[in-house]
């Protein structure tokens, strides 16, 4: 029984995925799936369908030409719903969500999640044709418990509610004094007034999935919003005023880019 076993969804007839996707999101709470893994055939179609602008069809890989392809390599979920509760339960189980626009996709998907501590390193894909997806993949048989006679067992202490804020995150343009621009990343806490900017430098744009979506799952931020560099200066003020009370006056941003 391994890891990378590809296996069934439980519940869900035809859907297939990784054995480590599957215990990851049956510890996330089980939520409504609408994609698990895919065919080399159903994600030829899709990326051909975004390709030639089809209604209905979202940002693909092309899985000729796209070495990560997540949902081919069997690991990642597309869910039905990502209300906040449900994103931090999928979040602390090991999933993240990349953040399409800054790889120059038409635009974010909410809804894919992927499994962090596995995209990137699983080489192989999986041979799963139509008639093994539609049936012929292993069943998903959780592993059995490890029995150990307790020790001197302690009473369970309650888990108390964790009230402070959780972190955020934001990108924007900024226009540097030499006349180059900069995409800034920033990342704060509006309980502790804490934040933190980085970018690639001027005229670099974005930094990739690869390095950002690890640091916004490590830092269980949400989906990062594209705001204006006036609103970006309004969050550090606000920020600011956090870490120094003492700070007067009132914050406001002109949101009317025209």
């Amino acid at each position: 029984m391994s890891e990378l076993d590809v296996v069934a969804v439980p519940g869900y007839q035809g859907m297939w995925a990784r054995r480590a996707v599957v215990e990851a999101w049956i510890a996330a709470g089980k939520p409504k799936l609408l994609w698990a893994g895919r065919t080399y055939e159903e994600q030829k179609r899709l990326y051909l369908g975004w390709k030639n602008k089809k209604p209905g069809y979202n940002a693909a890989d092309n899985p000729d030409a796209n070495t990560r392809q997540p949902h081919v390599r069997g690991m990642a979920l597309d869910l039905a719903v990502w209300d906040a509760a449900t994103v931090k339960r999928m979040m602390r189980a090991g999933f993240t969500r990349p953040v399409w626009l800054k790889n120059g996709y038409s635009q974010d998907e909410p809804w894919h999640f992927e499994l962090t501590a596995y995209v990137g390193k699983i080489r192989d894909i999986p041979k799963v044709t139509a008639a093994l997806a539609s049936g012929g993949a292993k069943p998903f048989e959780p592993k059995p418990p490890v029995k150990t006679p307790p020790a001197n067992p302690e009473p369970e202490e309650e888990e108390e509610e964790d009230d402070m804020p959780k972190n955020s995150g934001v990108y924007y343009d900024r226009k540097n004094s030499d006349g180059t621009t900069s995409l800034i990343y920033l990342i704060f806490n509006t309980g502790s007034g804490w934040y933190h900017e980085f970018s690639a430098g001027p005229n670099k744009g974005g930094m990739g999935g690869e390095y950002v979506n690890p640091i916004a799952g490590a830092l269980e931020t949400p989906s990062w919003a594209k705001v204006t560099a006036a609103h970006a200066g309004v969050i550090k003020a606000g920020l600011d005023r956090v870490l120094n009370p003492t700070i007067k006056g009132s914050l406001s941003v002109d949101l009317d880019q025209s």
